[in-house]
């Protein structure tokens, strides 16, 4: 529910703002720049965005490979004990 809300409040703004893709940068850099305060703190806001994303892709990845030999483990022991010799 959580990443449904995140999901549809970023395309909205993205909308709303008329955020595109460019060469140089997506979606979500151009919303960290309009978005951020004017003057010396633009840098910091756009900075904190893109270290967060960062994160929160650090740890989605390590989630996934933290979960997969357990998953792979189980799924080896049920098709072992499904196959007929």
């Amino acid at each position: 529910m959580i990443a449904i809300v995140l999901f549809l409040g970023v395309s909205g703004l993205a909308w709303k703002m008329d955020a595109r893709p460019s060469g140089s940068a997506s979606v979500l850099p151009e919303l960290a720049r309009g978005v951020s305060l004017s003057g010396r703190n633009t840098a910091f806001g756009y900075y904190l965005v893109q270290g967060t994303t960062a994160l929160v892709l650090a740890l989605a990845a390590n989630a996934v490979f933290r979960g997969f030999p357990p998953l792979a483990s189980g799924r080896a022991r049920v098709r072992r004990t499904t196959v007929c010799p």
